[in-house]
């Protein structure tokens, strides 16, 4: 077995993303199933195919298809829905910058009452 480069090696979003910036959640596409795509829960995400693969149908049915190792994001794309046309399930490990609280600005500090 060769080394590989870090040019060279899968980016391993599960095992890499340890920032509290990033969310990291997993998806699992069972075997022959389809599920419609929601652009809502797939906003700011990058996608990694940890295992199995998916086919990805756009909305003027052309598809593209991803094996494990392979990233991508949904982003902006004609998406209709994906599909997992294998015997094996997919599973999908999305990364997603988490959303900043949102705060009312500097607070003034709370003065002591005299009593």
């Amino acid at each position: 077995m060769s080394q590989l480069d870090n040019d060279q090696r899968p980016l391993d979003l599960l095992g890499t993303c340890r920032s509290g910036r990033i969310e990291v959640s997993i998806r699992i596409l069972d075997a022959g199933t389809e599920t419609a795509y929601h652009p809502d829960d797939w906003k700011d995400s990058i996608v990694e195919i940890e295992a199995g693969a998916v086919e990805i149908e756009t909305r003027d049915g052309q598809a593209v298809a991803f094996q494990a190792g392979d990233v991508f994001w949904l982003a902006g794309l004609p998406v209709r829905a994906l599909h997992n046309r294998g015997d094996i399930p997919a599973v999908l490990v999305t990364a997603t910058r988490r959303r900043a609280p949102i705060t009312k600005g500097p607070q003034a500090a709370a003065t002591p009452t005299s009593t």
